[in-house]
């Protein structure tokens, strides 16, 4: 089996298309799309290389795929195809280093570093067909590991591996915040039972791909990575700046502590998704099914209860974790919660604050 070599960040092969209607199927039909994974899995196959969970997505022309993979060692595999006529054209766009020749004096081995060049420049790019060996820089081939690793630990739908991005981004940046979301929407969820499935992510020629099924997947682009960290990034053209909260101070109403640990405008839900953590000891009345999302603008959004989960905090005496999702909102105004306090006393509202993080 022939083993390939991403020295210079790139590797064409042409080969047969699997099955002989492929063709023959519209451009931009899903006929095109199982073609190219059948064809994806027959050249990983080819090349000696095993991988999980292949999956493959159109990369803005219709006869063109970007297809995705980890082999079992957890490495990515990701390669584009072209469909032309009778044959599939394939460019390696990053994958596993090419195993030693044992037969090949030292002067011959391939060199050890082989990886694509980083994104450097904010406007998401993941590849550069002009870099050569020579080009190639220490941070180059440092950067690009870092990025992938971040989206791939994000998207996992696993509470370890989301914990581990968030110590690949910036202390204090947009990245670290949209990490820590990540974290507590598959942490609290798994809490109450919620599955989550987790997102497939791959390279396209211009940005980060992540699907969660098929057809619905979103584009990650304008990545900023520094020194190794990922900074920031826009979510279907969405920068995530100005759409996080991060953790705010503690609010106590009667007896129970508030604090927002993060809150998120989701792109895809348009809703503020917001984490609030609850300590009370006294057993406190708290009104969660009744919160109100107050906006800058003075407008009211009730917490969406069918969306939100650990809401049922009657009385609760110990620590908590409550998602509370208001459709609509945007961060910048304040989550309001009413308290009847254990001792029978009138009620008070406590008011946390949803501040935006620069973007």
């Amino acid at each position: 089996m022939r083993r390939h070599s991403l020295v210079a960040g790139l590797l064409t092969v042409a080969v047969p298309l699997v099955g002989a209607a492929a063709s023959a199927a519209p451009p931009d039909s899903d006929a095109a799309a199982d073609e190219a994974l059948r064809s994806f899995e027959a050249f990983a196959d080819d090349e000696g290389i095993e991988i999980e969970s292949p999956t493959c997505a159109e990369a803005g022309d219709p006869e063109t795929f970007v297809c995705y993979a980890l082999t079992t060692d957890g490495v990515p595999f990701v390669a584009q195809a072209s469909l032309a006529d009778d044959e599939v054209e394939w460019q390696v766009l990053s994958g596993p280093q090419p195993a030693p020749d044992e037969t090949a004096g030292p002067e011959s081995s391939a060199p050890a570093t082989s990886v694509p060049a980083a994104p450097s420049e904010p406007d998401g790019s993941v590849t550069d067909d002009s870099v050569t060996d020579d080009s190639v820089t220490d941070d180059s081939v440092t950067e690009e590991p870092d990025s992938l690793s971040f989206f791939h630990g994000v998207f996992s739908a696993d509470p370890e591996q989301t914990a581990a991005a968030i110590e690949l981004t910036q202390p204090g940046s947009p990245a670290e915040a949209y990490a820590r979301f990540q974290n507590l929407f598959v942490t609290v969820a798994a809490e109450y039972g919620v599955e989550i499935s987790a997102g497939s992510v791959f390279l396209t020629t211009d940005a980060v791909r992540v699907c969660v099924t098929a057809s619905e997947c979103s584009e990650i682009s304008d990545i900023e990575v520094a020194d190794g960290q990922v900074v920031s990034f826009a979510v279907d053209g969405n920068q995530i700046g100005g759409r996080l909260a991060t953790m705010g101070e503690t609010v106590v109403a009667a007896t129970t502590a508030f604090r927002l640990a993060v809150a998120y405008q989701t792109v895809t839900g348009e809703q503020l998704a917001a984490y609030v953590e609850l300590a009370s000891e006294q057993g406190d009345v708290i009104d969660l099914q009744t919160a109100v999302y107050v906006g800058a603008d003075g407008s009211q959004i009730p917490v969406a209860v069918g969306r939100s989960l650990g809401l049922d905090t009657t009385k609760l005496k110990g620590n908590q974790m409550a998602y509370l999702a208001f459709p609509g909102a945007a961060p910048g105004g304040e989550i309001h919660v009413t308290v009847t306090p254990a001792d029978g006393s009138p009620a008070v509202v406590a008011v946390i604050p949803v501040d935006a993080i620069a973007p």
